[in-house]
């Protein structure tokens, strides 16, 4: 209840002021709600192997919607128990791979997984990599958790 007081002026009581500043308060944080990624994974592909052939890769582009950056922590493919991000890198004509801890993914961009570039390697394939197969890669990011995505061997040369 409110009084009103000398001069036209309204006194508040203690609880309608207390629900009033709740109130506030609450569109307050609602406005300062933090920016969230937003990954979508698409063209998730791998070359199909030779015979005898105990390692491969898998391709995919990773995008950001959100308005926050993300990481990529690790990626599995179900081919195989040890699957890890590695980077090719060519200096002077000599090409070389390393392995890539993470991979950052900006706010409103994309990183795309490509032979000759940053890709899925995956090892001690526990069956060959044959065109026209599916498979599935389990995806970890630091802020967006969990993804599991699918994706087609394609015949070697085909892309």
């Amino acid at each position: 209840m409110s009084r009103i007081l000398r001069g036209g002026h309204r006194r508040i009581s203690c609880g309608a002021m207390t629900r009033m500043l709740a109130s506030l308060l609450l569109m307050a944080l609602a406005a300062c709600t933090p920016a969230a990624p937003d990954i979508a994974v698409t063209d998730v592909w791998g070359r199909a192997t030779a015979s005898g052939q105990t390692t491969g890769a898998a391709y995919m582009t990773i995008a950001n919607n959100g308005e926050a950056a993300d990481r990529l922590l690790s990626a599995k493919a179900s081919l195989s128990q040890t699957s890890m991000l590695h980077a090719t890198r060519t200096d002077n004509g000599i090409s070389s791979m390393t392995m890539v801890e993470t991979l950052d993914i900006p706010a409103k961009g994309r990183v795309a997984l490509t032979p000759g570039g940053t890709h899925l390697m995956i090892i001690d394939l526990a069956v060959p990599m044959n065109a026209g197969d599916r498979f599935f890669v389990d995806l970890k990011f630091e802020k967006s958790g969990n993804k599991t995505v699918g994706g087609k061997i394609v015949a070697a040369g085909s892309r």
